[in-house]
């Protein structure tokens, strides 16, 4: 009986090697074989909803015309739906081919081990030797943070989110108000703003936890020095020092003064956004977009943007966010290894960063010279000099065990203590360092 039973495997064995000869073959590299004739589909998710019809619309059809034999799948869902499907797919082992998303399921991905070293390809690395090395640090740390080999290339950023201190240049001069230069005259202007009876709020609050954070960046960035992010991940400086507490102090500042909307965090982001680009409110703190998305809601709006005043005034720079605006590369592709790297050099190029400027008015990481070319966001903030301080948006959720609320969630559940006078800055601060003091250790 066994006799038989090896003979049948042995007759197996043989026919599906022969099958196999025949089909052209599989191997680990190339995923999934297409069925004869039809297309490798790559699957991707981006989580921003403002550029959809330019990816849609523009690139897919610039690539796919390029690439006849790949057609690209695209799906956009917008925070906070983003994570919530991406976390989904991780349980069911069925990441997208590319995907970019904030903070949390890029960390688990990255400490699960479920996503592609992309430096092992030649052609992505040509591309990648024109980003800044620094820049992949950050999946490099939340590897080592799970105890994993703390090499390799797991994604890249999409553009620079330079975020600074937007207005509307015409209502502004129509009311005597001017862009501020120091911390000093940072406040100055939101009671300027408040007294002229122009504007329902001196500066724009939703309920997007992002903005909140945006703001504690830049505060944080001004106030201390572009290396804030990294001492307070490493414990160098810790949330409840001096330093620190005048930045929880902004958040009071802010809230006792009357110039956010006291209740911001029911107030949906979309109506915020609005009512900044409707000139209700005097500033916001934001990216790039809104070059792109603002003009959509008031065409007559003529936005200006400078960085978050220092205290001097001087030594100023843009605030840039590195880690949380990155595509990512699955380790499983959905039809094809090929195909999902020819997407990933294309996306890594440079006249896809040429596209970005161009088309939607992003500031991509690829290094070369775009004095040439006609942009706001080149005019409003490369042109002026500043240097950039890289801060990562959800550097300090890295050593927060996964499953953990993680650090934003925990501060942005709290906040309201702090704007509603029921804690003091100090008490605050105290709070946080409390509790992320535990898993610095």
């Amino acid at each position: 009986m066994k006799t038989l039973q090896r003979g049948f495997a042995l007759a197996l064995i043989f026919f599906v090697g022969v099958g196999v000869v025949f089909s052209g073959g599989k191997s680990e590299k190339t995923g999934t074989s297409a069925p004869a004739g039809a297309k490798d589909q790559v699957e991707i998710f981006w989580h921003m909803t403002e550029y959809e019809s330019w990816l849609r619309d523009t690139m897919k059809p610039s690539f796919e015309s390029k690439n006849p034999d790949i057609e690209l799948k695209i799906t956009f869902v917008n925070d906070p739906e983003n994570e919530t499907v991406l976390q989904s797919r991780m349980a069911a082992d069925n990441l997208p081919d590319i995907f970019a998303v904030i903070g949390g399921p890029a960390i688990i991905a990255l400490q699960e081990d479920m996503l592609l070293d992309i430096s092992q390809f030649p052609g992505v690395m040509a591309n990648l030797k024109h980003f800044p090395e620094n820049l992949f640090e950050f999946p490099r740390m939340a590897r080592q943070a799970a105890g994993l080999e703390p090499k390799g290339v797991y994604g890249w950023p999409t553009f620079k989110v330079m975020t600074g201190v937007f207005y509307d240049k015409n209502k502004f001069a129509a009311n005597g108000l001017k862009p501020p230069v120091t911390y000093a005259e940072f406040w100055k202007l939101l009671e300027a703003i408040k007294k002229s009876g122009a504007y329902e709020y001196a500066m724009t609050w939703g309920n997007h936890r992002w903005l909140v954070f945006n703001n504690f960046w830049q505060v944080a960035t001004a106030l201390i020095g572009p290396d804030v992010s990294s001492r307070l991940l490493t414990g160098d400086l810790h949330f409840n020092d001096p330093q620190m507490i005048e930045v929880w102090k902004f958040y009071t500042q802010l809230a006792k003064g009357g110039y956010v909307n006291l209740n911001y965090p029911s107030k949906e982001w979309g109506q915020a956004e609005a009512d900044f680009a409707n000139l209700k409110n005097g500033l916001i703190m934001q990216g790039p977009w809104v070059f792109n998305s603002y003009p959509k809601i008031n065409p007559d709006i003529e936005l200006g943007v400078v960085p978050f005043p220092t205290r001097d005034g001087k030594n100023r720079h843009w605030v840039g966010f590195v880690g949380d605006r990155n595509f990512w590369v699955a380790k499983k592709p959905t039809t094809s290894r090929e195909a999902q790297i020819k997407v990933v050099e294309w996306m890594t190029s440079a006249e896809y960063a040429q596209h970005m400027i161009r088309d939607v008015n992003l500031l991509p990481f690829y290094q070369q010279d775009y004095s040439d070319v006609e942009s706001p966001v080149i005019s409003e903030m490369e042109a002026q000099g500043f240097p950039v301080a890289p801060q990562a948006n959800n550097q300090l959720d890295l050593i927060i065990p996964s499953g953990n609320q993680g650090f934003y969630a925990f501060v942005w559940e709290r906040l309201p203590k702090l704007t509603s006078g029921d804690m003091t800055a100090e008490q605050f601060a105290t709070m946080v360092e409390d509790y992320y003091g535990q898993f610095r250790k």
